[in-house]
């Protein structure tokens, strides 16, 4: 919170200076140790995280055991969508975030991607996502209940975006609390990196900045055909 303060505060600083010609930015003379002083140490947040093969492959079962809610029987579990939509991020670890605002415009059936839009990523870059047999097999599912293909891909009963809050919900439910959306990242960071999988490949699939700026510019792919095979291999991991 400090630190996101002292960039806020900058910034409205340096609009200052350019708008209004002010002689300086105080906020540039902040030090870290002030910050300290005033909100006390800063400390890393970690999600929740299952980070045992065993534990997120039972995960993985509950889930797919999930009943799905039918028109005639209100009372059942969980909806199509939000079934789905678990599934998904355990397959991709996606953020939930870009997950939330795909689009069935963003798919691309024939070469078997998804072209996911800067405007919904947290990096602001275009990502494309390799799919493999079960994320296609999600994808098709869900073609019976939206033959339009229109709009949202995963959506509530309100035809709106699934909330965070409802898919964390379930996961509470079904891992006694042990792990969160994101914490399918660092499951699926650490479990792939332990079983020897190239680092590189790991990182471009979470959308991280490995390359420095000088390699980066040299560097003219997205490895979306070696990510493909990753993908592939955790999900027969789970």
């Amino acid at each position: 919170t400090a630190k996101k303060l002292k960039q806020t505060l900058s910034v409205f600083y340096k609009y200052l200076l350019k708008k209004y010609e002010i002689t300086n930015n105080p906020v540039a003379i902040i030090e870290k140790k002030d910050l300290e002083h005033i909100f006390g140490k800063e400390d890393t947040e970690h999600y929740k995280a299952i980070l045992n093969l065993q534990d997120l492959q039972e995960l993985y079962k509950k889930t797919e055991n999930l009943n799905i809610k039918e028109e005639t029987k209100r009372s059942i579990d969980i909806s199509v969508y939000t079934k789905s939509l678990l599934k998904f991020i355990m397959f991709t670890a996606l953020r939930i975030g870009t997950a939330q605002k795909l689009k069935w415009e963003h798919v691309d059936f024939k070469n078997k991607i998804i072209n996911i839009p800067g405007e919904i990523t947290k990096t602001n870059i275009n990502f494309r996502l390799p799919l493999t047999e079960q994320t296609l097999q999600i994808l098709e599912n869900l073609k019976k209940y939206n033959k339009k293909q229109k709009g949202l891909i995963f959506i509530n009963n309100k035809d709106e975006e699934i909330s965070v809050n409802t898919i964390n919900k379930h996961l509470k439910s079904l891992s006694n609390g042990r792990t969160t959306s994101h914490g399918f990242r660092s499951s699926f960071s650490t479990i792939l990196k332990e079983k020897g999988q190239n680092y590189l490949y790991v990182e471009t699939q979470l959308m991280h900045a490995v390359e420095n700026s000088v390699t980066k510019a040299y560097t003219r792919t997205d490895y979306l055909e070696q990510r493909k095979k990753l993908l592939t291999f955790w999900e027969n991991l789970i």
